[in-house]
C-alpha cells in the first residue's frame, strides 16, 4: 500500500502545472543597493493559459501588492543555513520570494512527517523484518524531501536560477566506456565498465551493462528494460520542463571469485523526478529525485550452499541544472549489495546505505562525460565517457 501511495504522489507530482512561460523578478529582490530595502511588489500578468472557471489565475505569485522587505543575499544565505535548516524557507522569505518560502515550508513539513511516519515505528520495533518493508520507503522519502527542501531553499536564495539552467530531454541512444576504483578494507582494483542503452519506441528503453575486473577475481553483467509513464520524449533537444516519471526492471548477474560468491537479483521500482520551479520560479533549475522498488536475490556460495532473500530498494537525490550541458546530483542509495556496500552508523550498521555525487557533463557536441564518487564501507570512484546518438 505504501507503494502504491508514493507512486501516486509521484504521478500526482510530475502532472502538476509546468513552469510559468515568465518568471517576475523584483529588481530590488534581485540586486539591492542596501543590506535591506523595500520593494512594491506588483502582480504580474497571469498567464491566459491557465484559468479555473474562465477566470485566468496566478499560480506562482501573490494576487495583491504588496509591501517587501528584501535583505541582501549574503545575509539571506547566512540566515537559510542556520536558522533556516529549521525554519524552511527562510533564506527566501528574506530575500522577498514569500511564494517560494511558503511552500518549501509546506514540503519541508511534509518530509518530516513521512520521516516520523516511517521512522517511529522501525525504531520502536528495532528494525523488525514486518516493519522494513511498510515503512522504510516513507522514512527514505520524508529525508529526501525535508532536507532537500533546505537545499533547495539555498539555491533558491544564492540565485542560482541567474545561471540559466536549462534541462535537456534524454537521447535516444547512448554508448559509454569507463573505469571504476574500487577501495574497500580488503582489497584495492580497478575495473572496466560498459554500457548501451536505446529507446525503441518513444517510450520503451533497453539497456545493458556492467563492469569487469582486469585480472578475471569478478564481474557483474546487468540487463535493464525501462518504461517512461511521463515527461519529456527522447529527443536530446533543450525542454522546458526535465520533470519525469518511468518504471525499472533489471536483471543482474555479480560473480566475485575471491569471495567465491554468485549473486543473480531480479529488480522492479518506480522513480520520478520533479522539478523545483514547478513549486517557485526562484527554484528554477533544481530537481528532486525519488525512488522505491523491490528485488529478489539467489546466491550461491564457494559450498554450493544457496541463500535466497529480497532487497528493498530506495533512494533519493539532489540535483542541478548546468545551463543546458548536464546536471550535478548528490544522492543516496539505500541497497548495500553493491560495490560501495553501506555506511558504518553504529547500532543502524546494515540498514542504512552510501551516499554520493555524480557529474554528468556534455563536453562537445554528441559527447559527454560522467563522473560518480560513491561512500559506504567502501569507496568507489568512476570515470566514463558517452557517445549520445540523436543528441542535439
Amino acid at each position: 500500500m505504501h507503494r502504491v501511495a508514493i507512486a501516486c504522489a509521484l504521478v500526482m507530482a510530475v502532472a502538476a502545472p509546468a513552469r510559468a512561460n515568465t518568471a517576475y523578478i523584483p529588481p530590488c529582490a534581485e540586486e539591492p543597493e542596501t543590506k535591506t530595502c523595500m520593494v512594491k511588489v506588483e502582480p504580474p500578468p497571469c498567464d491566459p493559459a491557465v484559468e479555473i472557471a474562465g477566470t485566468p489565475i496566478c499560480p506562482y505569485f501573490d494576487t495583491a501588492p504588496q509591501s517587501v522587505r528584501v535583505v541582501s543575499r549574503p545575509l539571506a544565505l547566512a540566515a537559510g543555513i542556520v536558522p533556516g535548516i529549521v525554519a524552511r524557507g527562510l533564506g527566501s522569505y528574506l530575500r522577498g520570494n514569500r511564494v517560494a518560502a511558503k511552500r518549501l515550508a509546506l514540503a519541508g513539513g511534509a518530509g518530516l512527517g513521512l520521516m516520523l511516519a516511517g521512522g517511529l515505528p522501525l525504531g520502536i520495533s528495532r528494525g523488525n523484518a514486518w516493519t522494513i518493508e511498510p515503512f522504510a520507503p516513507m522514512l527514505i522519502t520524508g529525508a529526501g524531501l525535508f532536507f532537500g527542501t533546505w537545499v533547495f531553499d539555498l539555491w533558491g536564495t544564492a540565485g542560482g536560477r541567474r545561471t540559466l539552467p536549462e534541462p535537456r530531454a534524454i537521447t535516444p541512444w547512448s554508448l559509454e566506456i569507463g573505469a571504476i576504483g574500487h577501495a574497500d578494507p580488503y582489497r584495492t582494483r580497478l575495473l572496466g565498465t560498459a554500457h548501451a542503452r536505446v529507446v525503441l519506441d518513444g517510450r520503451f528503453e533497453i539497456g545493458a551493462g556492467g563492469w569487469f575486473d582486469a585480472g578475471g577475481d569478478g564481474q557483474q553483467l546487468n540487463l535493464e528494460a525501462n518504461v517512461r509513464l511521463l515527461g519529456a520524449a527522447p529527443t536530446g533537444a533543450v525542454i522546458a520542463d526535465g520533470s519525469r516519471l518511468w518504471i525499472r526492471t533489471t536483471a543482474r548477474r555479480r560473480a566475485e571469485a575471491v569471495d567465491a560468491v554468485d549473486i543473480w537479483t531480479g529488480e522492479i521500482s518506480v522513480a520520478g523526478r520533479y522539478d523545483m520551479v514547478r513549486l517557485a520560479p526562484s527554484l528554477d533549475g533544481a530537481f528532486f529525485e525519488v525512488s522505491t522498488g523491490i528485488g529478489l536475490e539467489r546466491v550461491t556460495y564457494a559450498t554450493d550452499a544457496v541463500d535466497h532473500g529480497s532487497l528493498l530498494l530506495g533512494g533519493f537525490a539532489w540535483g542541478f541544472y548546468l545551463r543546458d550541458r548536464g546536471e550535478l546530483t548528490a544522492f543516496y542509495e539505500h541497497r548495500r549489495d553493491q560495490l560501495a556496500g553501506g555506511i558504518w552508523a553504529g547500532r543502524a550498521a546494515g540498514f542504512i546505505g552510501s551516499v554520493g555525487g555524480t557529474l554528468d557533463l556534455r563536453v562537445v557536441g554528441p559527447w559527454a562525460v560522467r563522473g560518480e564518487i560513491e561512500f559506504g564501507s567502501a569507496w568507489v570512484g568512476s570515470l566514463a565517457l558517452r557517445y549520445q546518438g540523436g543528441a542535439r
